[in-house]
């Protein structure tokens, strides 16, 4: 093959590592996202729960607005599970996308290391036929000056 090929297709990976690249950076971001979103939803749920427990005296309006306030923090917890499964997904993705971008990198590394090959090849067959060349016109002139003499 020739360097040409070589040169196509390490840029046809350093294309595809670009791209992974800037998925998995807009995965950490949602990942950051993600987490920001859960610790704020701990944040409310937190202060929902302590809030309510601080009132020991109980009517009927504030056992209400207990009920109610379990039934938001229950919403709060199934919305922060939710946003910890995408987290977990998130995740995922990012592991998925590093080892892509890892197993680009060997594969554009043994391109890279085939082209430099193909390259050292071709400059020591062309040392070689210019040595060729050269031993070729010392012999020449060699036997025609050798001619000469005779």
């Amino acid at each position: 093959m020739s360097a040409r090929v070589w040169q196509v297709m390490i840029k046809k990976l350093t294309g595809k590592q670009r791209m992974l690249e800037s998925r998995l950076i807009e995965q950490k971001r949602r990942c950051s996202e993600l987490q920001s979103k859960i610790k704020s939803l701990e944040s409310y749920i937190q202060d929902y729960l302590t809030h309510d427990s601080a009132n020991t005296v109980f009517d009927r309006r504030q056992l209400l607005l207990r009920e109610s306030t379990v039934a938001f923090t229950n919403q709060l917890n199934a919305a922060k599970l939710k946003l910890e499964e995408s987290l977990n997904a998130s995740n995922s993705e990012c592991e998925s996308l590093r080892n892509e971008l890892c197993s680009l990198l060997v594969e554009s590394s043994k391109y890279q290391k085939m082209q430099e090959a193909y390259t050292r090849r071709q400059h020591s067959m062309a040392e070689q036929a210019e040595r060729k060349y050269h031993d070729e016109l010392y012999a020449r002139t060699f036997v025609r000056s050798n001619k000469s003499i005779v």
